[in-house]
This record gives structure tokens, sequence and C-alpha cells, in this order.
């Protein structure tokens, strides 16, 4: 790897370290009447805590994966949560599916999200990569990262 291509990696490891701090330690809600969660089975709202982000980093451009819907580089993103009463300030257990249900496609959940990491585009990824204790997302890289590692 050339010292070039080195300089626009560590940019996206700069980037990702930016994404983490961003959402980590912060609240977003979920499930409720206004979610249209399609794989959600809960009529109150939840409130979270992001507890933890793994991001899966790339070393070259040519590595990255193209999204389906707009052509571009994305990284994978798991986002962990813990379950918050923002009435008694206390965080409690883990966020699990099994309690009530998948997040996926959770409009409100997104929403919030994506106000967290804003201007950069976030969505979920596809269904059967969402785990049972963990929201999986992808983010489109941001254009000033996408020059080609090869020039």
């Amino acid at each position: 790897m050339t010292l070039e291509q080195k300089i626009r990696a560590s940019k996206r490891k700069e980037f990702m370290t930016l994404l983490i701090e961003a959402l980590v330690g912060k609240e977003v809600r979920a499930f409720g009447p206004d979610s249209n969660c399609l794989w959600g089975n809960c009529k109150e709202e939840q409130h979270y805590r992001i507890s933890k982000v793994e991001c899966h980093m790339y070393e070259t451009l040519e590595e990255i994966e193209l999204d389906d819907e707009f052509n571009r580089p994305y990284i994978d993103v798991n986002i962990y949560l813990k379950y918050h009463d923002p009435t008694q300030r206390k965080i409690m257990r883990k966020y699990h599916s099994k309690y009530h249900g998948f997040i996926y496609t959770d409009e409100k959940f997104l929403s919030d999200i994506q106000s967290l990491v804003h201007p950069a585009q976030i969505n979920y990824t596809e269904q059967g990569a969402q785990g049972h204790e963990f929201v999986s997302m992808e983010v489109m890289l941001p254009e000033i990262l996408l020059e080609s590692d090869t020039e």
C-alpha cells in the first residue's frame, strides 16, 4: 500500500471513529404506534441507549461493496442497545429481539439514527443480516472519502 493509499485509509478510519462517537451513549426510540415496524410486536414506544457500535473497516475501496440502491460504497455498522427508562434515568437490560421483535424497518429508530449521523447517509441492511442483539445498518461513505485508492 502506498503512502497516499494509507492516508486515504486513515481518513476512513477517522470517519469510523467520528461515527462511533456520534452514536455511543445517545438515546434512540423504537416501536410504538407510529413506528411502522414490520418485524416488531411492541405497541408502546421503547427507549434505548446505544451501548456499542461495531464498524467493519475495509483496507481499500476495491474491497468495499456497492449498495444495491445507491451504487455507492458503504460500510457495515452493528448498533448494540440497552433499554432505557427516561423517567427513572437508569439503563436496563440489553436489547434482544425476543422481547419486542426486530427493530429492522422501524421508521422512528431510523429517523433518530439518521439525525445523529447527518450528513452521512445510513439505512438498515437486509433483513437476514439483523442480529438478535444488535441492529445491522450500512453507512454510505461521504464523497470526500471516495477518491480511488489506486490513483
